[in-house]
């Protein structure tokens, strides 16, 4: 059998992949429908936009050359779009076949081709100008992966969710991280609840990204660690305990 011309090979990687990507849009809608029903069918508020930050951009799906040989593919996104469901991805394109990299995974496991390409599939450590998820997560180890990519020779990066960015993208998410973590320490040592916390806080340009609501479960995370309870398991009681909080203590301001 005659070998796919690298031109072929990424025709083919691209009209599978958008295919792919369509079913998971739609298995990603089911998905968020079983996320009511998993913490007991209750929607966070989404806080209100602060007006003296801009909107974040809007992006359009995208396969670009990052390297000789190597793409990403960036999922369309931006205020008004859903750009949760669907994770990023990276392609290589070798003589004889086609390697699809899933960025939910570890990016850490990449290492080697890391150090080949000088660049960085970051899977869901990196979230740019969507509001990071801490949902089984250990969020100050997050805030260290950051640094530690940073130190890398690195000069692109391939989010999770998000454009197509870089060490200032990452460290702008990183700072999101570390200013939840200062603002819930805070208020964890006023006695207040997770939920009651996570409606008091504002974070600024943060609250423009996609997704601020996410803010009740990164809240809850880092309650988690400062009590030392925190494990690699999704707290759906703790979850939906703050959700219920912070929905109420929004609803009374």
């Amino acid at each position: 059998m005659d070998l796919l011309s690298r031109r072929d090979a990424i025709g083919q990687v691209l009209r599978v992949g958008c295919g792919a990507l369509t079913a998971l849009a739609t298995r990603g809608q089911e998905a968020r429908a079983r996320d009511e029903e998993q913490f007991g069918g209750v929607d966070p508020v989404p806080p209100a936009p602060d007006p003296r930050f801009p909107k974040p951009p809007t992006w359009e799906t995208t396969l670009e050359e990052i390297a000789p040989n190597v793409y990403a593919y960036i999922q369309a996104g931006g205020p008004g779009r859903d750009n949760a469901s669907v994770a990023n991805a990276g392609i290589v394109v070798g003589d004889k076949g086609v390697a699809v990299i899933d960025t939910l995974t570890a990016p850490m496991h990449a290492a080697a081709f890391i150090a080949a390409v000088r660049r960085v599939t970051a899977g869901d450590i990196a979230f740019f100008y969507v509001a990071p998820w801490c949902q089984n997560a250990h969020p100050s180890k997050w805030i260290d992966v950051c640094g530690t990519i940073d130190r890398m020779n690195v000069k692109t990066i391939v989010a999770g969710h998000g454009p197509l960015g870089g060490k200032a993208e990452l460290a702008d998410m990183r700072d999101y991280l570390v200013l939840l973590r200062t603002e819930a320490r805070k208020r964890y040592d006023a006695k207040m609840t997770a939920g009651a916390a996570a409606a008091d806080i504002r974070m600024g340009k943060y609250d423009n990204w996609i997704g601020p609501e996410r803010i009740v479960l990164d809240v809850q995370r880092f309650y988690s660690e400062f009590a030392g309870t925190l494990t690699s398991d999704v707290d759906v009681a703790g979850i939906r305990r703050a959700t219920e909080e912070y929905n109420t203590a929004r609803n009374e301001r």
